[in-house]
Formats: C-alpha cells, sequence, structure tokens
C-alpha cells in the first residue's frame, strides 16, 4: 500500500511537470515569440511521459542494495541515447523546426533531470537504511 501511494505520487509529479512546461512553452510560442505551435512538438511530452513512466515503475520496484544504483543509472544512460536518436531524427525528418525543437527537448531533458536526481537521491537513501 505505501508502495503504491509513493508511485502516484511520483507519477503525480511527472504528469504535472509535463503539463505545466507544455503550458509554459505554449504560452511563450504563442505570445513571445508570435511562432505558431507544430505538431511535432507533441513528441517531446509524448517522449517524456513514456521515459518518466519508465522510471516512475522502476523507481517502485523493490531493489536490493547496488541494483538500485545500477538500475538508476541504466534509466539515464538508455534516456540520453533516446533522447540524442529522437533529436536525430527529428533533424533529419523535419530540418525546419530544428533549433525551437532542440531547445524545447534539452529544457524539458534538464527539469526532469532534476526530477529524476531527487527521486533516485531518495531511494538510495531509503535503501541504505534498509
Amino acid at each position: 500500500m505505501r508502495r503504491a501511494i509513493k508511485m502516484k505520487n511520483k507519477a503525480l509529479i511527472v504528469i504535472s511537470t509535463l503539463v505545466i512546461l507544455e503550458v509554459l512553452f505554449y504560452l511563450v510560442h504563442q505570445f513571445v515569440m508570435k511562432e505558431p505551435y507544430i505538431n511535432a512538438y507533441i513528441l517531446i511530452p509524448v517522449f517524456f511521459l513514456l521515459a518518466e513512466g519508465a522510471f516512475v515503475v522502476m523507481s517502485s520496484v523493490k531493489w536490493t542494495g547496488k541494483m538500485v544504483n545500477l538500475w538508476f543509472f541504466i534509466h539515464k544512460i538508455s534516456k540520453l541515447i533516446a533522447t540524442i536518436l529522437l533529436i536525430g531524427l527529428v533533424l533529419f525528418a523535419m530540418p525546419e523546426i530544428g533549433i525551437a525543437f532542440f531547445i524545447r527537448l534539452l529544457i524539458t531533458y534538464f527539469i526532469f533531470l532534476m526530477i529524476e536526481t531527487t527521486i533516485g537521491v531518495q531511494i538510495t537513501k531509503n535503501g541504505a537504511k534498509k
């Protein structure tokens, strides 16, 4: 029961962060930059919803000692590789949206990097106490 509550809190953090970021990015594009919201931008929240969803599920699993750090770093490396591939694919398929897509993706990536690191430190501390 307690693990389900923690998982729900982590999922709530991920989803609310995605929604807030997308609303802010939309407002910046519409009112500050006066640029239209391109449909390709929806790839960013979908990508991070999948990546962070995997992180939430994996962080709710009961791991032993060194396995906590191992899966944490495997997730980080996998997400970095997937992000690089996504940037490459989008820049190859749609070169006209290049820099705006890249900046949005990097901002979102670093925000979720901070969130994941905070959650990872909590998980590691909790795992070390047991």
